[in-house]
């Protein structure tokens, strides 16, 4: 490894975070201590932690950002740094393949807590780039460069929001100093008298009548933007005027969505005493209960409010110099009247300010839109809505949130007015209120427990995937703070029964609870069936629709229509997309069934149904309730759905021992593999492939003549047939599915993706022609791709089970089917694009581009399969619908004359390989691949892995290689379809791939 090869993302991140602990703690330790946490890249690291020592950190000289002005960054020319935050650096820079300017985001790798960092800006970038709004910032693409990720956006030209603020107050000569009361000292629930004595309307005059009506409109935008967003199914949870952009024209361009976990930002000082998820000052009240209640679109209207609040006062409507003191003023206080800030504030403004500030989300603006409306009716002089709070109700709500306080006053009244013959009994009641709010001074540490909590199962479902040797000082550092954390559990296990004894637990609730559950889990099942077969129904009216435009089309391209066959044409074009969006909504419907089947089997876990009369107790007892049985379940034994401490164990002891692998056991493997590889003779020519420790070399497949690698984690060693490490064949166990997946390196080179239709320039016969193709096979193209790795079977039952502990598929192993044994070799199926990707990450591996799976499909070859173009080819290579399947079955479109054997599934290898050794890619189960599904005419393949970057925002995703239940002419090379990512069919499953550089 020379010096000048940069370090993968990854172990920089945890190289950086380890000198940043070290520097805060004893210092920064010896080179060798740092070199030992990633072995491979000693050069690299001396080099690293040189910069670091003498100041020249990540962030470049004098630690202003990663790149200079005129460095290139992949495609990418930077032009100028355009900001820098704690997630990343911002830089305008040219995309030279386009011609255009871009705001490029590059992650700024440095501090504890990185991985999780990388696995937000990945998020960013997935989550915004499914948004299509002009208030919403444009993703153009998003990768990772030599190691670092990158999100390419749209540029914006404007200034944040925040500026304009802060511009405006400056202005106005406002006074930047916020106001801090003491909570514990103020009894009046109108807060005229406190706000009195501190401030007072001369101290900061907010924005005049005249701009009044101006800055309305710019957060009726933004809350349009935000609509368009929720209706998407993405809550952004960290709305402040940091992450909105304000344009030249005034249209505002809402940024960063991916960011909600960071807990400090927009200028605020707080000590931490326990990190949260989104931008304190900005959070609404259900952020702080911890998991106790599902955020939903409504935090997103309260931070909203906040935003508008601190627009048209210039001041935030909440405040406090530590973390503590601001979550207690969110939680209890309600903000100053802002018309004593800003006299043009009208009162009915103030309302809509409240109404979106309502601590109570029942009683708050339920979605964005409606906080836009009444924005807009303030504007036009219309009746708002809303209705101000009386002076009974906000004294209730004062007394809910209040109850010890709000006991001792109501006690003193009564004192004054029934007189002493009645003091003792209240001062003893005042007293037992007294040491219940005492209590309630550990809530905040209880709090900080449920966030740090929260903190380590996102680890350990994030960053601390794929079990590797880079991981272990990681696994070792989140197994030391997770023991510290499950030691205080005796401590919160006697706080919650104390609790209990004011409440009351309701068996015959609980009982009913669970019984509504399970009968809507029956009903979605149902629902889910109907849908789905509403989209096969729909898929074969397109594709017998179709069959007919084709050559009504053929005739249009000639000018040879008729004014019958027009109308025709048009009647087909018409019901066809009507067929579209049939299948659309009904993938839609699909996606929300399932969505609510995960929250439904989710709230049946938690079987306790406690009740309190105090609203105060009810939220302390459910967090409380959730942080024990989290801690409960941390010392659990290790299932594969669950975070647990013996699991984090075995992580370690798994990483260490493919560690040793690496060094001992497989060392003589990977050099013998490693010398081969790099000879000069064809396929490989020169491959420069370092040892990636999830794998073992096999040796070359003695037809294809390809090297093949057993993935450890994914299952036992394969028997390999044949000399060690020499030509030999994978041979699977008929029944078991024990075995791990196989992987193949598939040479570097160009190949042609696509088919069309013979023509008198392209005759039958002729490379990548076809007459059977569809409209979207074409146009014919060149991709050239890397080497990479792509698993030699679809992804099995036996190995889904042992990564994630469950059996999603329709035909489930054990189970028989029209006389068909299932067995857990048969593919998973039933599992949708993002579970696909995400299995995929904790194996370390990664779905396929189109461009990869297309090439190992058609190992080599140019014609309609990869066995050639006659039908009889595909005989003993292939499982689609045939003859027996239509003897028993009448759904699909079958092949009547061809019999393969199989009538549902068939196990991964029972039939043979295509060219490159790769089993079932033609049939069996459909296969995602990682692009979003679009036009070939439209493609711009990335470099490398031929990942069509424009369509990362697309709604559906491609899947391939057709399945058991279709004819032929959907199992060739060059078909292709799209499908909603949440779509989880019991014909669609999934291959990995991986690429063989970080």
């Amino acid at each position: 490894m020379t010096d000048e090869t940069p370090l993968p993302a990854a172990v920089l991140a945890a190289l950086l975070a380890r000198m940043e602990e070290d520097r805060a703690g004893e210092g920064l330790q010896s080179v060798e201590s740092y070199q030992a946490l990633s072995p491979g890249y000693e050069e690299t690291i001396a080099r690293k932690v040189a910069e670091v020592v003498r100041g020249d950190t990540v962030g470049g000289e004098g630690g202003g950002g990663l790149l200079k002005v005129g460095a290139t960054f992949g495609s990418y020319r930077v032009e100028a740094m355009l900001g820098q935050g704690g997630q990343g650096v911002v830089y305008k820079a040219r995309d030279e393949r386009l011609n255009r300017s871009v705001a490029l985001k590059i992650l700024d790798i440095r501090g504890p807590g990185l991985g999780a960092a990388i696995n937000r800006f990945q998020r960013e970038a997935e989550v915004a780039a499914r948004l299509q709004h002009p208030g919403i910032c444009s993703v153009y693409e998003s990768g990772i460069e030599d190691g670092v990720p990158f999100i390419a956006m749209q540029l914006v030209e404007g200034k944040a929001l925040s500026d304009a603020i802060n511009a405006m107050r400056d202005a106005t000569g406002g006074a930047t100093e916020s106001f801090h009361a003491s909570f514990d000292d103020d009894l009046d629930v109108t807060d005229d008298e406190a706000d009195d004595d501190s401030r007072t309307a001369t101290d900061l005059s907010g924005p005049d009548g005249a701009k009044l009506d101006h800055l309305l409109r710019i957060v009726e935008q933004i809350a349009r933007a935000l609509h368009a967003a929720h209706e998407a199914g993405v809550v952004h949870r960290d709305i402040k005027p940091g992450n909105v952009m304000i344009r030249d024209d005034d249209t505002p361009v809402i940024l960063d969505f991916g960011l909600a976990h960071d807990t400090l930002g927009e200028g605020v000082t707080l000590t931490r005493a326990g990190d949260l998820f989104g931008t304190p000052a900005y959070m609404s009240p259900e952020q702080l209960l911890h998991n106790a209640v599902t955020l939903d679109r409504r935090t997103d209207v309260w931070s909203l409010g906040v935003v508008l609040y601190e627009f048209l006062t210039y001041r935030r409507p909440f405040d406090s110099p530590t973390r503590q003191g601001l979550f207690q003023t969110i939680a209890t206080r309600e903000p100053s009247d802002p018309r004593k800030l800003n006299p043009a504030i009208s009162k009915d403004l103030a309302v809509v300010m409240a109404t979106a500030l309502e601590k109570d989300r029942d009683r708050r603006y339920q979605t964005a839109l409606d906080l836009a409306e009444e924005l807009r009716r303030v504007r036009e002089h219309e009746p708002i809505k809303a209705r101000a709070a009386s002076a009974l109700t906000r004294l209730a709500r004062w007394g809910q949130r209040n109850p010890a306080l709000a006991t001792m006053t109501g006690a003193a009244a009564l004192i004054l007015i029934v007189g002493a013959s009645a003091a003792t009994a209240f001062a003893l009641r005042a007293e037992a209120n007294a040491a219940k709010a005492a209590a309630h001074l550990t809530e905040w540490e209880r709090l900080a427990d449920g966030r740090r909590l929260d903190d380590r199962r996102e680890e350990a479902d994030g960053p601390l995937w794929p079990v590797v040797p880079k991981n272990i000082p990681a696994y070792r550092a989140w197994l030391d703070k997770t023991r510290a954390l499950t030691a205080r559990l005796p401590e919160h296990e006697a706080a919650l029964k104390a609790l209990r004894v004011r409440g009351t637990y309701d068996a015959d609730e609980d009982r009913a609870r669970m019984a509504a559950a399970h009968a809507r889990l029956g009903v979605i099942h149902a629902e889910v069936a109907k849908a789905e077969a509403t989209v096969r129904d729909a898929e074969g009216a397109k594709r017998e629709l179709s069959a007919e435009l084709a050559p009504l089309e053929t005739k249009e391209d000639n000018d040879d229509l008729t004014s019958g066959e027009a109308r025709a044409l048009q009647r087909l074009r018409q019901r066809i997309e009507a067929a579209e969006v049939s299948i659309e909504d009904a993938m839609k419907v699909v996606a929300g069934l399932i969505a609510e089947r995960t929250r439904l089997e989710a709230a049946t876990a938690v079987k306790s149904s406690w009740a309190f009369t105090d609203e105060g107790d009810q939220l302390r007892h459910d967090k409380l309730r959730d942080l024990v049985s989290g801690l409960v379940a941390l010392t659990a034994e290790p299932t594969a759905k669950t975070v647990t401490v013996s699991g984090m164990e075995q992580r370690l002891t798994d990483a260490v021992a493919l560690e040793r692998r690496l060094a001992e056991d497989d060392a003589e493997a990977w050099r013998r593999c490693l010398a081969d590889l790099s000879r000069p003779e064809p396929p490989y020519h020169d491959l420069e492939f370092k040892p990636i420790p999830a794998l073992v070399p096999l040796g070359r497949d003695r037809d294809s003549g390809l090297w093949e690698f057993w993935h450890v984690a994914s299952g036992q060693r394969p028997q390999w047939e044949g000399e060690p490490l020499g030509p030999g064949k994978v041979k699977l166990h008929p029944d078991s599915g024990a075995e791990g997946m196989v992987m193949v390196l598939i040479p570097a080179g160009t190949f042609r993706m696509g088919a069309i239709s013979p023509d008198k320039d392209h005759p039958a016969g002729s490379p990548n022609v076809d007459d059977q193709v569809y409209d979207n096979e074409g146009p014919v193209h060149e991709v050239t791709l890397d080497a990479y790795l792509i698993a030699k079977h679809e992804v099995t039952q036996g190995q889904w089970k042992r990564l994630s502990a469950d059996s999603p598929s329709h035909y489930r192993a054990g189970e028989t089917h029209q006389g068909e044994r299932m067995t857990p070799r048969m593919p998973v199926t039933n599992v949708s694009w993002p579970q696909s990707r995400e299995a995929c990450r904790r194996w370390g591996l990664e779905l396929p581009t189109e461009s990869q799976w297309a090439r190992a499909c058609r190992g080599g070859t140019t014609t309609r399969f990869s066995t050639g173009d006659d039908l009889k080819s595909l005989t003993g290579y292939a499982n689609i619908g045939d003859d027996a399947r239509a003897r028993r079955y009448s759904g699909g479109t079958l092949q009547r004359d061809f019999n393969d054997g199989f009538i549902n599934l068939a196990p991964v290898g029972a039939l043979k390989p295509n060219p490159f050794g790769l089993h079932d890619v033609h049939g069996n189960v459909w296969e995602w691949c990682l692009d979003g599904y679009g036009l070939y005419a439209e493609r711009r393949p990335r470099a490398g892995d031929g990942l069509g970057t424009h369509w990362l925002g697309a709604r559906f995703r491609v899947r391939r290689g057709g399945c058991f239940r279709y004819d032929a002419r959907l199992a060739r090379s060059a078909v292709r379809f799209g499908g909603a990512p949440g779509f989880a069919g019991f014909f669609l499953g999934l291959r990995p791939a991986r690429r063989i550089t970080p």
